[in-house]
């Protein structure tokens, strides 16, 4: 069986290197996207790939709240430590947006998921 945590370890270190490096070095990579859109994308991929580690382990419904949990606790521990940081800060509208990501994110691959296949 194909280790199916892996993906989302890798991508939790990705999101926690760009969150602890300085604000200018970011700020220079061109991206098209907003700081909150941003949050809402990278903590719902969270949340989808600790689902998808998670559906194997327990019941539908429990892998899903669980995988938003996780995904809303790390995007809170991650402004945490940017509190600490001095030059990031700890906002409560990235978390906001980490958890709006989490819950949208889950939904759509779950529905995406539950379609049934054409032949």
């Amino acid at each position: 069986m194909v280790n199916t945590l892996l993906p989302g370890v890798f991508w939790m270190g990705f999101i926690f290197i760009l969150s602890v490096i300085p604000d200018n070095f970011t700020k220079s990579i061109p991206y098209v996207m907003s700081d909150k859109i941003a949050h809402f994308i990278f903590y719902g991929i969270t949340a989808v790939l600790l689902l998808i580690w998670l559906r194997v382990r327990m019941p539908g419904r429990r892998a899903v709240v669980l995988a938003v949990v996780l995904s809303s606790v790390y995007g809170f521990f991650i402004e945490v430590v940017q509190y600490f940081i001095p030059w990031r800060s700890f906002s409560m509208r990235d978390f906001a947006a980490d958890v709006a990501g989490a819950v949208i994110l889950s939904a759509i691959f779950i529905m995406i998921s539950r379609r049934p296949t054409v032949r």
